[in-house]
């Protein structure tokens, strides 16, 4: 019995004493979790001020970079002003200037140079007019010597190829060709100055006198006006077809003429003025009726052909050729 009793005591004992173990362990656990606790919020309060402080250095250094950057770009800006600021300086203030002064000077000695060639020029010119004037009056001085006047011809020839004639020179060659006493040597001459160039004393000489007992002035004409009046080679054909001092020859003549006008005169202006030649009845007519025109055979048609291949169709409708050939009965 007492037996029982002591084993009753000794668990009810055991039980008291877990009981108040476990109670322990959860006291403990308790305290132990309180302590935790305290030492995370410990903790988070102390990432927290870190992280603070560390905002606020990022800021720091943020504020610093944009200031940097500031300064960086600045000084680009006043680098790319300095380095543009610079040479724009150097040329403003120092190169253009110069430069401009250069170029008046390269101005003032071209404008120099003009004015003293062109007095030589004028005085060179002016030297060689009096010769001109002074071998004229060689020319028409009824006492001159026929070397002077050889002399003075051929001089003229080379000042002519120096200058050009002024218009009392062509005055004065018109003047001396008309004196039917002047020698055919001197008018020979002459009559190749005054048509050098286009002037009203040519002009007059070869409308008024296409031939004289010293020379035959039909090529001259034609030339002379085939190159600045061409319409006015119609006239003279017109003349030597009607004249009765052709020598025979009316169709050679023309037909030279026809040649001249090619030689002297553009594609288009051989079109127009021959094809309206070919094509005048009148002038045809009076051509076919002069016994030259007996002396030309079949071939000329194949010359004429050959001649004026750039507007063939239009000379084989022309009334010349229609007249010749039924002249030849072709």
């Amino acid at each position: 019995m007492k037996t029982y009793l002591l084993l009753f005591f000794l668990l009810l004992s055991q039980l008291s004493y877990a009981q108040n173990a476990d109670t322990v362990m959860m006291i403990v656990k308790e305290v132990e979790l309180n302590a935790l606790k305290k030492k995370v919020d410990s903790l988070e309060t102390y990432i927290n001020k870190k992280k603070t402080f560390f905002d606020k250095t990022e800021s720091i250094i943020d504020y610093q970079n944009s200031i940097i950057t500031f300064l960086n770009n600045f000084g680009i800006i006043i680098l790319t002003i300095v380095t543009i600021a610079i040479p724009a300086f150097t040329w403003f203030l120092g190169i253009k200037p110069a430069k401009d002064e250069v170029i008046k000077l390269q101005n003032y000695r071209k404008e120099m140079e003009s004015i003293i060639e062109n007095k030589v020029s004028e005085i060179f010119e002016d030297n060689i007019f009096s010769r001109i004037d002074n071998l004229i009056e060689v020319i028409k001085n009824k006492k001159s010597s026929n070397s002077e006047i050889n002399y003075s011809l051929d001089s003229l020839e080379i000042l002519f190829y120096q200058v050009k004639p002024k218009v009392e020179h062509y005055q004065q060659f018109y003047e001396i060709l008309k004196e039917r006493t002047t020698s055919g040597f001197i008018v020979h001459k002459l009559n190749q100055f005054i048509m050098m160039e286009e002037n009203t004393f040519a002009h007059r000489f070869y409308s008024d006198k296409m031939k004289d007992d010293r020379i035959n002035f039909f090529d001259s004409a034609v030339k002379y006006f085939s190159r600045f009046q061409v319409d006015e080679v119609q006239r003279i054909l017109l003349w030597i077809i009607k004249s009765d001092n052709s020598n025979g020859d009316k169709f050679n003549k023309f037909w030279k003429g026809i040649n001249i006008i090619k030689e002297y005169n553009s594609e288009r202006e051989q079109q127009k003025y021959i094809i309206h030649i070919l094509n005048d009845k009148k002038m045809i007519d009076l051509l076919f009726e002069d016994s030259s025109i007996d002396k030309v055979d079949k071939n000329f048609l194949h010359r004429i052909s050959n001649f004026l291949t750039l507007f063939e169709k239009e000379i084989n409708k022309s009334y010349f050729i229609e007249k010749f050939k039924k002249h030849l009965n072709v």
